[in-house]
């Protein structure tokens, strides 16, 4: 009964000239222009028209969410290591679907080892965090040892046998070497990479742009700009950007269709 009135009363109110709406708070209304804002810079990859999505360093579905809003038929696979954020991916598997995820890390061969967990798990790492990330990032500094179990992206492609061509989305924190090294034949079956790269080193070991430029160079892949890039709360300068790599010989087989 008291919907039918709530209608009733809307539709009066309506006809007089006014409108009812719901207070958005500040916060809602920055979380609402925040992802406006992401997918003004991420539908870039809609024009792909991809038929298949990977993401890799899913954490807790971020990405894919925001793929899955971009592209609503495209299947996103998802490859995450942490225990935790794994089940936060699955549990919001029904609102990704076509979808799945791989619990585990990608490198360039398979093993059982350990990642440096930390308590902002988007933070976490296989390498050790760097000086840099903990003066822009403090709460982030403290982390404790997970095991986790490493794949290959070449091997898990070739015995899932998906077809088509992909984007490749990587998110690994100085990790995304291994993950390229490991990727040699789904690269060649790749229309587009992003790859997130620190500017300046974040964690230990990691590589800057000029290696994956090479690397990616030498699997045919020409940059094609950053998608969106964090700066420095402090002082305003870029700490990590997404960078895009499109397939030349794959884009150019397309223009030509």
């Amino acid at each position: 009964m008291l919907r039918p009135l709530k209608n009733l009363t809307l539709s009066l109110l309506r006809k007089c000239g006014w409108e009812l709406s719901r207070r958005v708070s500040v916060e809602e209304r920055r979380k609402l222009e925040y992802e406006k804002q992401l997918i003004s810079c991420w539908r870039c990859l809609q024009i792909y028209n991809a038929d298949l999505i990977l993401d890799v360093g899913a954490n807790e579905g971020q990405f894919a969410m925001l793929a899955r809003q971009l592209m609503p038929e495209t299947p996103i696979v998802s490859f995450e290591p942490l225990e935790s954020c794994y089940t936060e991916l699955k549990s919001n598997q029904d609102n990704l679907k076509p979808f799945e995820a791989f619990h585990t890390a990608l490198g360039d061969s398979p093993s059982t080892t350990f990642i440096n967990r930390c308590a902002s798990t988007p933070s976490s790492s296989l390498l050790e965090m760097g000086e840099l990330h903990k003066q822009e990032l403090p709460h982030t500094a403290s982390a404790e040892q997970e095991q986790i179990t490493v794949s290959v992206l070449d091997n898990i492609v070739a015995e899932r046998d998906w077809k088509g061509q992909y984007i490749l989305k990587i998110d690994v924190q100085g990790y995304e070497e291994q993950v390229l090294l490991g990727a040699k034949n789904t690269l060649a079956r790749t229309l587009a990479v992003v790859v997130e790269i620190s500017a300046k080193p974040l964690y230990l070991g990691e590589p800057g742009f000029d290696k994956i430029y090479s690397l990616m160079k030498s699997h045919g892949f020409e940059y094609a700009g950053n998608i969106d890039q964090w700066r420095s709360q402090k002082d305003g300068r870029i700490l990590q950007f997404d960078c895009l790599f499109e397939n030349t010989e794959l884009m150019l087989g397309r223009s030509q269709n």
